[in-house]
């Protein structure tokens, strides 16, 4: 595309009128089958975050089970739930460059096999703890990777207008992923449940490879034929293709106008390069890189240290050890189906309210809960207030999950899924193959610290000191989210970048 294909005048427009050149031909169905399909793949990794729930009371011999294993001990437990943690930190690692260099599809598609590999290692365990393991970190390898790779399809795939509703997707299919393991698991046994996990990856292969590539990447290829058959796959084939062209072209330039040419990249120079990673670091830091990558940063650092993770790993746990007057098993599927009705909440109402909005209520509710939870905690394992709770254990015992749901409600409306998405709206092009690798990785290291330390921070500590540390928490995400998240929602990239401080690029750069 270049400066001679437009007039003056439209060389002057900006980009909010840029848009209103898309016709009212442009449908939308298109992309939110795509979105829809990239994203059955969380229904996998929510099944295997959610496995831990069902699966550690019967690793603890709590519960009679035909899956094959010995009694394991609490170390042994806390090992199993927290691994697919450790697997996430090293598989966030390259997801970034992968993408970049193989395609956001193909990277999809191809780590899809890894949860397929630690499924059958679980399944066949041949009475060895490490095989479970083994399994857990290989899945928890693809549970990273995923969370970086998917975020990039959905947002290079969908129009501004729906951009928000495609990126929550994600989270949506994962709720359910968690609530299909915690339904299954609290009605047949713990192999059976992990037979129906294994089929899910499946399904998302043989559904998804119909799909288009990314007509951003396809672009950056060079492959223009057949980024143009995507976006009319996708936009309609009465859509402004010139005008999506032009909108590929500003993304693409932000990273040339940073010093890295994603046009022209080499693609015989390594991604595990020393040399080659720490030249692309340093060429994408700008001020607008650092500033977007900090808010990225520490909006992840509090969706994975609010607690919510803690409790849909260990929800039967929880709910066991707080004296609930709801059987943990059945307060585990509770927890489930709020999940869901959040993320549906959030779903319709992320491209209305906002990314802003959603993560401050939800974590001022969620900040309200986890209070009502660590009061009742206070009340139950006081000596002088015992005796009359266990006179009102029938209401009493209420609170824990009525609290809990509201948690995790929460969480899904805006906490979960928020960071997600919005961290590639807001990152810059040029710092797109490092930086969302790189945050992942670490939060991701956070949560193996936390998950791992869960339990055995319990016994050791007990309960009330450890929630509420997620309560500060919580209470933190309020105020850092109303002071400096931006609004993004209905906003191109680069009119993104414009409010966060960076120049404007006009058409006869391009």
């Amino acid at each position: 595309m270049t400066a001679g294909r437009l007039n003056g005048k439209q060389e002057n427009r900006s980009n909010s009128e840029t848009r209103g050149l898309l016709t009212d031909k442009e449908t939308y169905w298109k992309q939110y089958l795509a979105a829809f399909l990239a994203s059955l793949v969380s229904l996998s990794t929510g099944c295997v975050g959610g496995w831990s729930s069902p699966a550690t009371p019967v690793l603890l011999n709590k519960t009679h089970s035909d899956f094959g294993i010995r009694p394991l001990t609490l170390e042994e437990v806390s090992w199993v739930g927290s691994l697919i943690n450790l697997g996430a930190f090293f598989g966030s690692i390259p997801a970034g460059y992968l993408s970049f260099k193989f395609g956001r599809k193909t990277c999809l598609l191809s780590l899809a096999w890894p949860i397929i590999i630690g499924w059958l290692f679980i399944l066949f365990n041949n009475n060895n703890v490490w095989f479970l393991y083994i399994g857990r970190f290989i899945s928890g390898i693809s549970y990273g990777s995923l969370n970086v790779a998917l975020p990039i399809y959905t947002n290079e795939i969908s129009g501004e207008r729906i951009r928000g509703r495609n990126g929550i997707m994600y989270d949506l299919l994962q709720c359910i992923g968690l609530l299909w393991v915690y339904a299954f698991g609290a009605i047949t046994t713990l192999f059976w449940t992990t037979v129906l996990c294994l089929l899910q990856p499946v399904l998302f292969i043989l559904l998804f490879m119909w799909m288009p590539e990314s007509p951003l990447f396809l672009v950056r290829k060079g492959k223009l034929a057949e980024a143009v058959k995507a976006i009319k796959w996708l936009h309609g084939e009465d859509c402004d293709l010139d005008n999506e062209i032009i909108k590929i072209r500003l993304a693409l330039l932000e990273g040339r106008k940073e010093g890295y040419d994603y046009e022209n990249e080499s693609e015989e120079i390594s991604c595990f390069s020393l040399a080659k990673c720490v030249r692309n670091f340093f060429q994408s830091l700008s001020p607008i890189t650092i500033k977007t990558v900090l808010i990225a940063f520490f909006m992840f650092v509090l969706q994975r240290t609010c607690g919510a993770t803690m409790v849909q790993y260990y929800a039967d746990s929880i709910f066991e050890l707080s004296y609930s007057s709801i059987p943990p098993n059945m307060a585990t599927v509770l927890i489930g189906i709020i999940s869901v009705v959040g993320s549906v909440f959030s779903v319709l109402t992320v491209d209305s309210l906002g990314r802003r909005f959603l993560l401050t209520f939800s974590f001022f509710i969620m900040s309200v809960s986890m209070a009502v939870f660590v009061g009742y905690l206070i009340i139950i394992f006081d000596d002088t207030l015992i005796d009359n709770v266990a006179a009102h254990r029938d209401i009493y015992g209420l609170i824990p999950a009525l609290s809990l749901c509201l948690f995790v409600a929460m969480f899904r409306l805006g906490v979960s899924p928020v960071p997600w998405f919005m961290a590639p709206e807001i990152i810059p092009t040029e710092a797109q193959k490092w930086a969302p690798s790189t945050i992942v990785c670490i939060t991701w290291g956070t949560s193996f610290l936390l998950s791992k330390s869960f339990l055995p921070a319990i016994e050791a500590f007990g309960q009330v000191p450890v929630y509420v540390f997620f309560l500060i928490v919580c209470v933190i995400g309020v105020l850092y989210t109303w002071i400096f998240i931006p609004e993004t929602k209905n906003k191109t990239r680069e009119e993104i970048q414009q409010a966060l401080g960076a120049p404007r690029t006009t058409y006869e750069t391009i």
